[in-house]
């Protein structure tokens, strides 16, 4: 899903490893065994751009993005070393050095050129035309060369590349080709490839691929193939993504429980603010009641349906209400409830509600009397609820008149003054019972 986190928890990674991998060993309860936290904190990495759905189109593949945030990286460490030239004990061995990779970056994209574009094939003479498809079946092969030819010259032989790329599964059209360049050409030693993606709708291009080539036997025998296709898609995406190497990341609903920290940056001398929410749906709750005095709860069953479900969501509802100045009393609540009125009908009901029910709500929003709210209230009850119009004035079961009265409450005669926010809360108790 949107705003889960899934890219903010891929950059973190990548600037823990990049920039403060030697803390690693401070940190006693990051989940990495002390072998691997060695290993970790003894390595040296570094970072290309992010290869984001920004650049993914019909003109580009995964395999020219990424070279072009190599070639990015060593055309920019060029323009530092002619503005502070490092100190080599050998300029010749350097030289070489550098003609070497820039041979491997042009055998690399010659053999992008002969894989995607067979137009290009030499026109000397056969043999030529034989080692051009040679050369592209060995792209893996260069492309190994070219990494292992970039660390050495750019960094040392030991290092490891990251690069990061993002939301793959957006692109509905070409995400199966690049997973599968990904795939063969680019897991190879020296790079580490984080991706951050939604593993349903990946799985969900994959599978229209495969019934796009499966469409002749699905014609035969539509349940047995679609079955079939399904068991191709789920051995892609434990092959391609190993179970070992994900992680999920925890929804909104499993955090609810732990303790939240919030900090804020200050002017103070110690430069933040701490404030924590213990745990996160009771505090939450409390912030709310702080800033607006208005009681949401939570059941033992579920939380507050007002507590958005999405991380992004979240923290942007806690970071807006931390922004709002205490409310001491209800003159002070009273502007607060303007930002808060705002945030439940522009982003909470666009994100929770249908459309219809999203029609019903601002049709309601817009009644400027509050009589007339309750009025309409019921009236949306009971089409929605066609139960109510069978609500009889008189029923012998009924030992307590609790639909007698119902029936007065839903009587269309009924004058909208007349109609209570108690009244509506009990059709609404009737219809829960």
């Amino acid at each position: 899903d949107r705003g889960s986190g899934k890219t903010s928890c891929m950059m973190t990674v990548k600037k823990l490893l990049c920039n403060n991998h030697k803390k690693l060993e401070r940190y006693e309860n990051i989940g990495i065994a002390q072998n691997k936290k060695a290993l970790l904190t003894n390595t040296t990495f570094h970072q290309l751009d992010t290869i984001g759905p920004i650049y993914f189109d019909q003109n580009h593949n995964i395999m020219e993005l990424f070279l072009g945030s190599l070639y990015a990286k060593f055309i920019n460490n060029e323009s530092k070393e002619q503005e502070k030239p490092r100190i080599y004990n050998n300029n010749l061995q350097n030289l070489t050095d550098r003609g070497e990779l820039l041979n491997k970056f042009s055998e690399v994209k010659r053999n992008l050129t002969l894989l995607y574009n067979k137009e290009c094939l030499s026109e000397y003479d056969n043999l030529e035309e034989l080692k051009d498809l040679t050369a592209s079946m060995s792209l893996r092969n260069s492309m190994y060369d070219l990494v292992q030819t970039y660390i050495k010259y750019m960094h040392h032989s030991d290092d490891q590349l990251i690069i990061d790329i993002d939301d793959i599964d957006l692109n509905m059209t070409n995400a199966y080709e690049m997973i599968e360049q990904i795939r063969k050409y680019l897991k190879i030693p020296g790079l580490i490839i984080l991706m951050s993606l939604k593993i349903d709708q990946l799985a969900n291009v994959v599978n229209i691929k495969n019934l796009k080539e499966y469409e002749a036997l699905l014609q035969i025998d539509k349940v047995k193939y679609r079955e079939i296709c399904q068991r191709i898609v789920e051995k892609f995406l434990v092959k391609t993504f190993p179970l070992s190497q994900r992680v999920k990341l925890p929804k909104v609903n499993d955090i609810l429980e732990h303790n939240f920290k919030f900090i804020q940056p200050t002017l103070f001398p110690d430069g933040k603010k701490v404030k924590e929410l213990s745990p996160l749906k009771e505090g939450l709750l409390a912030l709310i009641y702080q800033k607006t005095g208005l009681l949401f709860y939570n059941t033992p069953k579920h939380p507050s349906f007002i507590i958005p479900t999405n991380l992004r969501e979240l923290l942007n509802f806690i970071h807006k209400l931390y922004d709002l100045e205490d409310a001491s009393n209800h003159n002070e609540a009273t502007s607060n409830l303007f930002y808060f009125k705002d945030y439940f009908f522009n982003t909470w009901c666009t994100n929770n509600l249908l459309n219809e029910d999203l029609t019903l709500i601002r049709k309601a929003n817009k009644i400027i009397e509050p009589l007339y709210i309750n009025k309409l209230i019921l009236n949306i009850l009971q089409e929605r609820f066609p139960i109510l119009q069978t609500v009889k004035k008189e029923d012998p079961k009924d030992k307590l008149n609790s639909i007698s009265e119902l029936s007065l409450i839903l009587d269309n005669k009924n004058m909208a003054f007349n109609i209570s926010l108690g009244d509506v809360l009990a059709c609404i108790d009737w219809l829960e019972k």
